[in-house]
């Protein structure tokens, strides 16, 4: 986590041996196997959740200086993984990752380092909040994105459920 850093030739490489035309070859966790549960997936990114005192989940992602990134400067990318924006996640691993490192140093970014979070349907999706570490390295960043499940669904939410005012 953290350690390591971007370069074009180890993304050529990650992105020869691993990233595919196909989204369903790319990302891992495409089809949600319906004896899985949410918490089977994305185990690297969720290592370092703790337990509150109050017996909820929490999520603890850090981004700090070291001896290798004395400036580093976190980035948080989300995307949706609905249905309506699944592809997204594919193209930027496939294709533009490169530019946007690029352009972080071209503007002068120092040591960044970048955390993915998937974003799905609060009411049916699987896995509607997906977060992964911050990475610095091209095969951790990669892989980091790749991890995240696209649930693909999305449901409109217009009349998904139904509030029963009378308890609250």
């Amino acid at each position: 986590m953290g350690s390591g850093s971007w370069s074009k030739a180890s993304y050529t490489n990650y992105a020869a041996k691993n990233v595919s035309d196909s989204i369903d070859d790319t990302f891992k966790y495409k089809n949600f196997a319906a004896q899985n549960t949410a918490a089977s997936y994305n185990k690297a990114a969720r290592k370092a959740n703790v337990v509150s005192d109050y017996q909820m989940k929490v999520g603890v992602r850090e981004c700090r200086d070291s001896e290798e990134h004395p400036n580093t400067t976190p980035i948080i990318i989300a995307f949706d993984v609905t249905g309506s924006m699944g592809r997204i996640p594919h193209m930027m691993v496939k294709d533009l990752l490169p530019t946007l490192m690029n352009q972080l140093k071209e503007v002068g970014v120092p040591d960044p380092e970048l955390l993915f979070m998937g974003i799905g349907d609060h009411v049916g999706d699987y896995a509607p909040i997906q977060v992964t570490q911050f990475e610095s390295d091209t095969d951790k960043i990669c892989d980091a994105l790749t991890s995240l499940y696209l649930e693909g669904g999305g449901w409109g939410n217009g009349v998904n459920f139904i509030i029963d005012f009378s308890l609250l």
